[in-house]
């Protein structure tokens, strides 16, 4: 198992979790708080991005497999994300799994 470094540690996210520990320690739960909502949702981006990077790293090892559905169905949460690049090569995907239907 990988051991986390301390600049893994320093990541927002680990800052984030033990902000939500400490909140949820203390029973302060405000949902409706704006700045709770608007925390939440930059939470929820920044793990939205590092899937992103995740997926394609995966991706693209599924498109060197000639996987192409997979290569598809991997990308496809992310299509807002995808650079010019990865959505020329998302296109061929499409075609070529389209061809082996």
């Amino acid at each position: 198992m990988n051991e986390l470094t301390e600049e893994d540690w320093k990541h927002p996210y680990w800052s984030f979790l033990n902000m939500l520990k400490l909140r949820e320690n203390t029973g302060f739960d405000d949902q409706d708080d704006p700045e709770v909502m608007v925390a939440n949702q930059r939470f929820a981006q920044e793990v939205r991005i590092q899937r992103y990077h995740e997926a394609t790293l995966k991706a693209d090892d599924t498109f060197r497999l000639q996987d192409y559905a997979r290569y598809v169905s991997i990308l496809s949460p992310f299509m807002d994300l995808l650079t010019n690049s990865q959505m020329k090569k998302f296109e061929l995907a499409m075609r070529r799994k389209n061809l082996d239907i």
